[in-house]
């Protein structure tokens, strides 16, 4: 049996400017790939890697509240996610797996 695939739902990608507080991005679209609404702008709980950094790209990720990791879970398949720490915001960080699969965000020294 095949899903059908729902084309409302497309993650915000766009950059955003730091503002010190990570902000849930999640906005919805009309279907066509335009976003018809602002950014949700809650709290965010949830820092997602779309895709991790490798020689050739960097790390596409964003931030969403506990409201809207429920639809990207159902919807998105992405890298890796893990919930927001005190580096997740901050400038220059990395992603970080633990041999244990733990995931947060490291200061790179």
């Amino acid at each position: 049996m095949s899903e059908s695939f729902d084309p409302v739902i497309t993650p915000d990608l766009e950059p955003r400017p730091d503002t010190g507080e990570p902000t849930c991005g999640y906005a919805d679209d009309d279907g066509s790939g335009v976003r018809s609404a602002e950014p949700c702008g809650r709290s965010g709980t949830w820092h997602i890697a779309w895709r991790l950094a490798t020689e050739l790209h960097g790390a596409q990720c964003s931030f969403v509240c506990d409201v809207h990791m429920e639809v990207v879970a159902h919807h998105f398949v992405f890298a890796d996610r893990h919930q927001v720490g005190p580096n997740c915001a901050m400038p220059g960080t990395l992603w970080f797996r633990s041999w244990m699969g733990k995931a947060e965000c490291a200061v790179a020294l």
